[in-house]
């Protein structure tokens, strides 16, 4: 069917990063029906104010960034995280083009290491966990990056991730010290929130 066909990601093979989604496809997953489907402002809108600062792990071509630099307003701020310089770039041009570029600050990780430092007030992992190398210690990192009681909300493929995977993988985050919050409905996804 037509809306699978969207979802059906398909990974480029490289060297060492072979888990990773490449930048090439970025297309297929930042498009209109996937913006109505996942509207970043519609999900996200409950968690943010106004000059918060937000994290956007794996955040790709932009598609969740530029909504939450929306939300967070001019007095916030989104750090934009990804492995890939080619989707930061990508980001960079979406956030010009909509006005929004001097709320987005982009940064560069490492393939096992997030690199930041400072708290924020939310995060979000979108799609991303499956693909990381070390989940405990990214578990640990983002931990560390989040001021207490602030929420991560983790979003993963349901086509990709097994429920049982899932909730391996919310109980590494758990046994880090974040509590669950509530697992609210995406569409075509497994999702779950935890506070700090």
């Amino acid at each position: 069917n037509k809306v699978h066909k969207i979802w059906a990601i398909s990974e480029e093979k490289s060297d060492h990063m072979s888990h990773v989604y490449s930048h090439k496809r970025a297309g297929m997953i930042d498009n209109s029906v996937r913006r109505l489907i996942h509207n970043p402002i519609k999900m996200f809108k409950s968690y943010i104010k106004p000059g918060m600062k937000v994290l956007d792990l794996g955040c790709g071509a932009g598609f969740v960034s530029i909504g939450l630099a929306t939300l967070v307003g001019e007095s916030g701020e989104v750090t934009s995280v990804d492995l890939q310089q080619e989707m930061l770039d990508m980001l960079q041009k979406k956030a010009i083009k909509a006005g929004l570029s001097k709320r987005i600050k982009l940064h560069k990780c490492r393939e096992n290491s997030i690199g930041l430092y400072g708290e924020y007030d939310f995060a979000v992992a979108f799609y991303l966990i499956h693909e990381v190398p070390d989940t405990g210690l990214f578990a640990s990192e983002v931990f560390s990056l989040l001021k207490s009681d602030a929420a991560f909300y983790v979003i993963e493929p349901s086509h990709r991730v097994t429920r049982e995977d899932f909730d391996k993988m919310t109980r590494i985050f758990m046994d880090t010290g974040f509590v669950f919050f509530q697992e609210p409905y995406v569409p075509f996804s497994r999702a779950v929130v935890l506070k700090r």
